[in-house]
């Protein structure tokens, strides 16, 4: 037969004809029409099970990005002759979601301050790195971070201390790509690099202290 369009439907083939239609006995055996059935239900629920867990990924990072970390503690005061505001968050990294939490409250000062775009990236990216290693390999971290004014310029400071193990070969940790966590910003050298002025502190046994910070630019 010519110029025919077949599709199948239950049991039986269909061969749609101009003027008519003739039904004829499904050509395959009637578990394989079943199987091609239950293949066709199972792949609509797959896709309706991976829509559900999507929906579940985003209320979940929509929790974290709104909760209050637990162990965050956030300051406001006036300082010098000029009264600038002065915002500090102190942010214990005890668990993952920490790191989040300082990441985008570090990204939001930045922003409030007047950096720039790349800037604010640079700020989060490195929060993260920062946070990244305290959590993996400190003991009772904290991501401290200040607005800053000098000289009529504004500007962001991050702090990162803990009591950890230290770091043996600063110079080491310093290269550009040595991350012991594969953190998405390189490492310390990749904050240090992203950043205007970076310090390190460490003592072997005792503990890290790094500061870094950052400037509007004109």
């Amino acid at each position: 037969m010519n110029n025919k369009t077949k599709s199948s439907k239950q049991d039986a083939s269909y061969y749609f004809l101009p003027d008519s239609y003739i039904a004829e006995p499904c050509p395959a055996p009637a578990r394989q029409c079943q199987s091609l059935r239950s293949g066709a239900l199972g792949a609509q629920e797959a896709m309706a099970g991976g829509s559900r867990a999507l929906r579940r990924g985003r209320r979940a990072q929509s929790q974290i990005a709104n909760r209050k970390s637990k162990h965050a503690i956030r300051t406001t005061g006036s300082t010098g002759s000029t009264g600038s505001t002065v915002q500090t968050y102190s942010i214990q990294i005890q668990h993952e979601s920490d790191i989040s939490f300082a990441r985008q409250n570090g990204k939001r000062l930045a922003e409030e301050i007047g950096l720039c775009e790349v800037d604010q990236t640079f700020v989060a990216t490195s929060i993260s790195e920062l946070a990244t290693n305290l959590f993996f390999h400190a003991v009772r971290g904290m991501i401290t971070i200040n607005t800053i004014t000098l000289n009529d310029h504004t500007g962001l400071e991050i702090v990162s201390q803990d009591k950890g193990p230290g770091i043996e070969d600063v110079n080491l940790a310093l290269k550009d790509g040595y991350s012991t966590n594969r953190g998405l910003g390189g490492g310390l050298g990749g904050v240090r690099r992203m950043l205007d002025e970076f310090e390190i502190e460490s003592t072997p046994g005792k503990g890290t202290r790094i500061t870094a910070r950052i400037w509007q630019k004109e």
